[in-house]
């Protein structure tokens, strides 16, 4: 896939009622972590795609948990997320998804951990392939113009440029993975939605998210505890309140899902998350309550 594919890919998406951009394309265009593989009939009309990203993963010096120091990067250890896969509704079943897959799988073959987030039908393929899973997500949606007050946990502001070293130690404690570059390409397409707790030892909790055709997605959201992560939230809709929102909400945390609810999410469809091959990062997955989405981990 190339630039010129874009508007191919938004088409793809428009045709699914996915809520991608041409920024999300292009990220997994930008010549470093991110690639994305097209189908093409003999004319080059684009009937498919799929997409892959790099990640790093971090560990302290003492190679088992964060603490409190900044993680050191692991150069030979990776991880591959594996997402974007779409067909067009006239190529389908033919089997165009399953060679995808085999050909986006192939290009990170040097990989030894992929993984990737299912929907419910797309799970039994992927099962096929290898994949396990790994823990179940929700995505929640917001349909309101109802203001939301800010709330009242301390600590919690707006993000700035300068906090991108401490947010990407926040998310390296709860994923297990070197993301600052995605973590700067969220902050710098929204800046309006990014935010940030300072608790007493620094920086502990963080709240991104980026615009999309239909909503606004929010995510990821990690925090040490749900009062926290409610109070980014709460604030970020307080000040941004966008009329649209998704966010992609981990399971098992029935008290930060109440608090959603409470604040007029709604449930839309769940996701699986699912995993292929050994040694996945570790992490402290209790501090992650959304994910980034579908698309990027």
């Amino acid at each position: 896939m190339t630039q010129a594919d874009i508007d191919a890919g938004l088409r793809l998406c428009r045709l699914s009622r996915w809520n991608q951009t041409a920024r999300d394309w292009a990220r997994f265009l930008d010549g470093t972590s991110g690639r994305a593989i097209v189908a093409t009939t003999a004319d080059g009309h684009v009937t498919g795609s799929v997409a892959t990203t790099r990640f790093r993963r971090w560990r302290d010096d003492a190679g088992v948990d964060f603490g409190a120091r900044p993680p050191i990067l692991v150069p030979d250890a990776d991880v591959a997320w594996l997402s974007m896969v779409l067909v067009e509704p006239e190529s389908r079943g033919q089997g165009l998804g399953t060679a995808l897959l085999e050909r986006g799988l192939a290009s990170v073959a040097d990989v030894p951990v992929v993984g990737l987030d299912a929907t419910p039908l797309g799970r039994p393929l992927y099962e096929k392939l290898g994949f396990v899973e790994a823990g179940t997500l929700t995505r929640l949606e917001r349909l309101s113009h109802a203001p939301v007050p800010a709330g009242s946990v301390t600590g919690v502001r707006p993000a700035t440029p300068g906090d991108l070293a401490a947010i990407a130690v926040v998310d390296a404690r709860a994923t297990g993975l070197d993301r600052r570059a995605l973590l700067a390409w969220l902050i710098e397409g929204a800046p309006d939605l990014a935010w940030v707790h300072e608790g007493p030892a620094g920086i502990d909790g963080v709240l991104l998210g980026r615009p999309g055709h239909q909503f606004t997605h929010l995510g990821p959201v990690v925090a040490p505890s749900t009062g926290v992560a409610l109070g980014l939230l709460r604030s970020c809709l307080a000040s941004a309140a966008p009329p649209a929102i998704v966010i992609d909400i981990v399971g098992g945390r029935a008290s930060w899902r109440d608090g959603l609810e409470a604040l007029g999410f709604t449930a839309q469809r769940p996701f699986t998350r699912m995993y292929r091959g050994d040694g996945r990062p570790v992490a402290d997955p209790a501090r992650l309550f959304a994910i980034v989405g579908p698309e990027f981990g």
